[in-house]
C-alpha cells in the first residue's frame, strides 16, 4: 500500500506540473500573475495580462492551432511506395491509453481512441508489408486488470484478426516502452519500423 500510495503521489505531481506547464494553464497563471501587480507594478501587470490574453487568443484560433499542430508531426505517413523497400522486421506499436470501464463493453476495459487509431494503423501496415507485430503498454498499478498490450494484441486478434508475436506488457511509460522493446526485438536480433509513434531512448 505504501508504495501505492507514493506511486499515486508521483503521478499527481507528474501531471500537475505538465498541466501548469501547457499553454492555457501557463497563460492563465502569467494572467493572474499581472492581476497580483497591478498595485505595485502597473507597468508589469499590463504587458503579463496584456501578452497572456493576446496569447489566449492567438492558440484559440483554428489556423493557429492547426500550424502548431503540423509543427509536432515529424515523422510523416508511410507512402504505398515505400513500403516496398522496407527494411524493417516488425512494427511497434505504441499504447495510448486505456478507458475504463467501458459500459457498452459489459463494463471491461477497452483501448482510448488514440490507442484504437494506432493498432488500426497498424493492422493496415502489418497487412500491406507482412511484417510480425510488438504491442507495448502496461499498467500503471498493480491492480489493474489488464495491461495496454494485452488488450491491444485482443484487439487486433478479435477484430482485425492478425496475430501479435510480441507483447510487452511492463512498461508505465514511453520512456520504458523504448527499454523493454529494445530488450524483446535484441534477443531476437531484429531490427524494426515504431508504428504512429516515435520511441525516444532514454
Amino acid at each position: 500500500m505504501a508504495l501505492n500510495f507514493k506511486l499515486i503521489v508521483w503521478i499527481f505531481f507528474i501531471y500537475v506540473i505538465k498541466t501548469l506547464l501547457l499553454p492555457l494553464s501557463s497563460l492563465l497563471l502569467i494572467s493572474l500573475a499581472g492581476l497580483l501587480l497591478v498595485k505595485r507594478q502597473p507597468g508589469v501587470a499590463m504587458i503579463l495580462i496584456g501578452f497572456s490574453v493576446g496569447a489566449l487568443l492567438l492558440i484559440s484560433l483554428p489556423i493557429v492551432a492547426k500550424c502548431l499542430a503540423a509543427t509536432q508531426e515529424i515523422y510523416p505517413p508511410v507512402k504505398q511506395a515505400a513500403l516496398r523497400d522496407f527494411s524493417a522486421q516488425a512494427i511497434v506499436v505504441l499504447g495510448g491509453g486505456l478507458r475504463r470501464p467501458a459500459p457498452e463493453y459489459t463494463g471491461q476495459v477497452t483501448l482510448k481512441n488514440r490507442t484504437l487509431a494506432r493498432v488500426r494503423y497498424a493492422a493496415l501496415l502489418a497487412r500491406q508489408t507482412h511484417l510480425p507485430l510488438l504491442v507495448s503498454g502496461g499498467k500503471v498499478f498493480k491492480t489493474s486488470v489488464s495491461s495496454e498490450a494485452v488488450v491491444m494484441a485482443a484487439v487486433l486478434n478479435n477484430e482485425y484478426q492478425l496475430p501479435v508475436r510480441w507483447q510487452e506488457p511492463t512498461s508505465r511509460n514511453t520512456a520504458e516502452n523504448a527499454i523493454y522493446t529494445h530488450k524483446i526485438l535484441s534477443n531476437g536480433h531484429t531490427e524494426y519500423h515504431s508504428c504512429y509513434s516515435c520511441i525516444a531512448y532514454a
